[in-house]
């Protein structure tokens, strides 16, 4: 008895850690599903339904912060895994899990999500005839529904319906609210989720003036999250001017988001639902060290920026509630950090190891589904095999930068490209 069960469990225990658990019972309890359940479909009594499926890929999925596909993709081999371990042992049957299986749980997942979100609050020209709170309570569960604040997966999905609601309801909604009482806090939720969909989108205008807004009302009402929020995302928009002028505004906002940031205050009353507030600060640091030293012509020491970004990093995880931040917005806001550091070795010439942060933020962002910096990072590797004139791996990297959404990605591979002329053929 003791020789076949010692086997099994170290079997079982190979296959839960692969997955990110304790142990599979520990999987099936937190998937919502009976353990006996998962038994048998590992032991290949009885097939794996698709909405079991879906429960275990779910449970994966949050437990490791990585995408739908790649958690099905995982749980498909560890299935497979344990099968064929068990039919060896116990010359039960296998009923092997395929690629198919994987793409059709993943399509299921796709329609899925689209199913929520045509049938998700409702947010159309007659709302506006509601009172303010109540339709601003509207652009929340619409922006909620969407999931706008970070942009993982479905950027252009989410940028076409953010987009579609942004002159007719959204801007509306909110001037509205910026003009009555008792509006603020709802205000305010909503710009913690919309600042970021409306930047990507383009709306510059319409971020910078609720910014605005935002930076008097948070002052009189002594909100210092709020403070630091509107302090960095107006200096990332003052980096993009990239001006002499517009860089020492953005540097002096900095500072001043800061110091704030560092205050025992702010780091007690951060929670992780904003966590995103003192990933942009850090990011937005290491942003307008490269615009400052790009636009002075000075050489860039890229061990001064390596001390910055240590205490960027620092400074993240200084709060208490760090630890309760998913694995996955952990990763993603962590990563702009190492793209940031990229860029600086890139123009400081060391290119080798600006290649290899990118190439490693390749393979983190394919794992999470953060498709928008997987291109940015495919698209500065292939700079760097340009400028090393390493043909063989640009020729494999140019195809890899094939969103087509992602115009800007789309741009700089094409003028590289252009560069190479008939070589590229």
């Amino acid at each position: 008895m003791t020789s076949i069960n010692n086997p099994v469990n170290s079997i079982n225990k190979q296959a839960s850690t692969a997955l990110g658990f304790p142990s599979m019972n520990a999987l099936a309890n937190i998937a919502g599903i009976h353990s006996g359940t998962l038994v048998s479909v590992y032991s290949g009594k009885r097939p794996l339904s698709d909405n079991d499926a879906n429960k275990l890929i779910d449970a994966v999925r949050h437990q490791n912060g990585w995408s739908y596909l790649k958690s099905a993709s995982q749980l498909a081999g560890v299935l497979n895994f344990l099968q064929h371990h068990r039919a060896h042992l116990n010359n039960t049957t296998v009923r092997e899990l395929s690629d198919s299986d994987v793409k059709h749980w993943h399509r299921n997942y796709l329609k899925q999500l689209e199913r929520d979100r045509s049938i998700s609050k409702t947010l159309d020209l007659e709302s506006l005839q509601l009172p303010t709170p109540e339709l601003l309570k509207k652009v929340l569960d619409y922006l909620n529904d969407w999931d706008m604040k970070h942009d993982f997966e479905y950027l252009d999905k989410m940028q076409e319906s953010f987009c579609d609601k942004h002159s007719k309801l959204i801007i509306p909604a909110i001037k509205r609210g910026m003009q009555e009482p008792d509006c603020y806090d709802l205000l305010k939720q909503i710009y913690s989720r919309i600042r970021y969909i409306a930047h990507l989108s383009e709306k510059i205008d319409f971020v910078v003036e609720l910014s605005k807004w935002f930076l008097k009302q948070s002052k009189s009402n002594g909100d210092i999250q709020v403070r630091v929020s509107t302090l960095s995302t107006l200096a990332w928009e003052l980096t993009k001017q990239n001006t002499q002028k517009s860089l020492e505004r953005a540097k002096k906002y900095i500072e001043e988001a800061w110091e704030i940031a560092n205050s025992s205050l702010f780091l007690e009353q951060i929670d992780a639902e904003n966590m995103d507030i003192l990933a942009l600060l850090t990011e937005v640091r290491l942003r307008l060290e490269n615009c400052r030293n790009q636009k002075s012509g000075l050489p860039i020491r890229a061990l001064n920026f390596a001390e910055i970004v240590n205490e960027s990093r620092k400074l993240l995880k200084k709060p208490t509630c760090w630890k309760a931040v998913s694995p996955r917005l952990k990763l993603r806001h962590q990563l702009p950090l190492d793209y940031q550091y990229g860029i600086c070795l890139c123009r400081c010439g060391e290119y080798d190891s600006a290649r290899q942060i990118f190439e490693a933020i390749v393979k983190q962002t394919n794992v999470m589904g953060w498709i928008r910096v997987e291109q940015a990072a495919y698209s500065w590797i292939a700079t760097i095999h340009e400028i090393q004139r390493n043909r063989p791996q640009l020729f494999e990297v140019l195809p890899k930068i094939n969103v087509l959404y992602l115009d800007n990605r789309q741009a700089i591979r094409e003028e590289i490209i252009n560069r190479m002329g008939e070589e590229y053929v």
